[in-house]
């Protein structure tokens, strides 16, 4: 017999951690319920990286097919599951701190934007918490949600979006050659600025100088921020907020490690922090 698999729908994620927003380590997994229905209606899962598309093999028009599942099966939407294989992944995407639960996203709760092409549906998140968190991302697809969608367009795009976590960067410079410097500093190219050196002790009685920056700034899986550190000679201009005058003394600091975040508390406030410690 001839197969004739027509997309019924597909669910993209972007998540600005990544280059070009393609969201990387996650995969998408049908519940025990409408893994039931997929292999009972002949429903196909076709996933690629951060996206799964969803055929069904009719020779029906997408809405008749949709209608005749709904009233038969006696169930009215399909559930996926989004699980993750990067450890790091509720760690360097911006969800609230200290979250424990379920992330819900259902066609029924649309994001209404101007920006929207006729094809793409923004799914809103909803958060439940929840001691129990076997699934913590869930997509819900409603048959009369999706029936009323394909009769509008040709092709139904949901997408869900994950913003990347954004964190006050602490460097922490140990100098444990005891080496003299003059004045050391951050020097960036861009508008960021770092306050400091300011000495603190670290936990392990080790004395450092920490420099913080002035804001807030987005963890990436490939850095955008460049910043070296350098010891600025005596002559140098204390005008000049970000300086490259002076001798290197680290090139290229590192980017947080997502695995790595402190929190402090500023003006009754809870920040996350990503410390890094830089040994000269």
């Amino acid at each position: 017999m001839q197969s004739s698999y027509q997309l019924f729908f597909s669910v993209t994620v972007s998540h600005s951690y990544f280059e070009n927003n393609l969201c990387k380590g996650i995969q998408f997994v049908p519940t025990s319920e409408t893994k039931g229905l997929m292999q009972r209606y002949q429903l196909l899962m076709s996933t690629l990286e951060g996206k799964f598309e969803l055929y069904g093999n009719t020779t029906q028009s997408v809405v008749d097919y949709l209608n005749y599942i709904s009233d038969v099966s006696d169930v009215d939407a399909l559930e996926f599951e989004i699980q993750t294989i990067d450890p790091n992944f509720y760690a360097f995407t911006d969800f609230p701190m200290d979250w424990i639960g379920k992330l819900l996203f259902s066609s029924d709760a649309l994001i209404s934007t101007e920006d929207t092409e006729g094809n793409d549906f923004y799914m809103e998140p909803s958060f439940s918490s929840s001691e129990n968190v076997a699934s913590r991302i869930v997509v819900t697809i409603r048959f009369e949600d999706l029936i009323k969608a394909v009769q509008d367009v040709i092709a139904v795009s949901y997408e869900i979006t994950f913003k990347a976590r954004q964190t006050q960067w602490q460097y922490y410079i140990i100098n444990n050659g005891a080496k003299r410097f003059n004045e050391l500093s951050i020097a960036t190219m861009s508008d960021i600025k770092f306050n400091g050196p300011v000495q603190v002790t670290l936990p392990n009685n080790q004395e450092a100088q920490l420099f913080t920056s002035d804001r807030i700034l987005s963890l990436q899986e490939i850095p955008e921020y460049k910043f070296k550190l350098v010891d600025k000679a005596e002559n140098t201009s204390t005008n000049n907020p970000n300086p490259v005058q002076g001798k290197v003394i680290f090139n290229g600091l590192p980017n947080p490690n997502p695995s790595q975040m402190g929190v402090i508390e500023i003006d009754g406030k809870k920040q996350i922090t990503s410390p890094m410690y830089i040994y000269v």
